[in-house]
């Protein structure tokens, strides 16, 4: 599509639409309806641009929204094909529309079907085939909706002229220069604002192009200044640099490795330690609560003598004396010794 602006006298020509300019798009596919949808809004100018993907949702958009003046068609749909929308249109559809078929199954028949329902409310004169080339259709849309809006409207029955009374006054005709100036400004101020979207556009896709020359520039540079490089030997002496640049990032990493091994095996250790001493400190804590309890339950020491001391007096009571061993008997004198006491023998 070319952002230049034609020399043709023909606003439409020029890519200006009126502001309340609509198209219906009636397609199944609604991957074909999103880039149609982006094309028509972004790039030719319709500010209503409304989808359907089947004959009934058609012809509800056609009847409830005004704004819809173009419809691009296509023929096999669910629920009907694009005949049958014609067919509920004519011979008199809601307002003048002028309709572009869009069809991925040609046909000398279809078309010339097609086109026997061309009248000067109902244009159907554009039969393209899939898959279409956006920038083609462009031209195509334009040329139908300015046949539209350059057909005639079909003349309207003829009104009975009544004769004014007699003595009645006669009403000048209201002259409408003013609304053919409004129309002209708002038409001038729609032209200067797409004018100014165009120059915009034009110097945007010359920034692009300039960028995009300069990239392909810098990289055949780049190349050629590696070829060079290779040919004078850089390479060879830099590969002996770039082995021990690898080997240093390589004993680094090793060395990080190790300290951080240290590092976690010293924090391992610190935790063991602590882990230790707290048990050693609650150990120390159950003794001398142990301590503490036998304490408490041991008397005083002037309570355990009189306590030992009455024990003792009761053990002295309550033991009996021993008896003393008898004594021996003397033995027997024989007579001679009684008569004579002092002779030994």
């Amino acid at each position: 599509m070319s952002l230049s602006i034609s020399d043709s006298d023909s606003l439409l020509a020029q890519g200006v639409l009126p502001r309340e300019a609509g198209i219906l798009v009636v397609d199944e596919d609604p991957a074909f309806q999103l880039g149609l949808k982006t094309f028509l809004k972004e790039y030719v100018g319709f500010e209503n641009v409304f989808v359907a993907a089947d004959r009934r949702e058609a012809l509800e958009l056609i009847e409830r929204e005004d704004a819809i003046e173009v419809v691009t068609l296509d023929h096999e749909m669910p629920g009907g094909s694009g005949i049958d929308v014609m067919e509920a249109l004519s011979p008199e559809p809601p307002r003048p529309l002028t309709v572009l078929m869009l069809t991925g199954h040609p046909s000398d028949e279809l078309e010339a079907r097609f086109c026997e329902f061309d009248s000067p409310t109902l244009h159907a004169r554009h039969f393209l085939t899939k898959p279409i080339e956006f920038e083609k259709l462009e031209p195509r849309l334009l040329s139908a909706y300015e046949d539209l809006k350059n057909t005639p409207p079909p003349a309207p029955p003829e009104a009975v002229v009544e004769e004014p009374e007699e003595g009645a006054e006669e009403v000048a005709p209201t002259s409408i220069g003013g609304t053919d100036e409004l129309q002209l400004d708002q038409v001038e101020q729609r032209l200067h604002i797409n004018t100014s979207n165009l120059e915009s556009l034009e110097e945007e896709v010359k920034r692009l192009r300039g960028k995009w020359r300069r990239d392909i520039f810098l990289l055949i540079l780049l190349g050629l200044g590696l070829w060079v490089a290779g040919q004078f030997g850089l390479w060879a002496w830099l590969s002996p640099k770039w082995d021990n640049f690898r080997d240093g990032v390589k004993a680094k990493a090793v060395e990080f490795e190790a300290a951080f091994e240290a590092k976690r095996a010293a924090a391992g250790a610190e935790q063991e330690d602590s882990e230790i001493s707290e048990e050693v400190s609650e150990n120390a804590d159950g003794a001398v609560t142990n301590d503490t309890v036998e304490e408490s339950s041991t008397p005083a020491p002037s309570e355990a003598g009189s306590t030992s001391e009455a024990a003792e007096s009761s053990e002295s009571v309550a033991e009996p004396e021993p008896a003393s061993p008898p004594e021996p008997a003397a033995p027997e004198q024989s007579e001679g010794e009684s008569r004579s006491p002092g002779r030994v023998l």
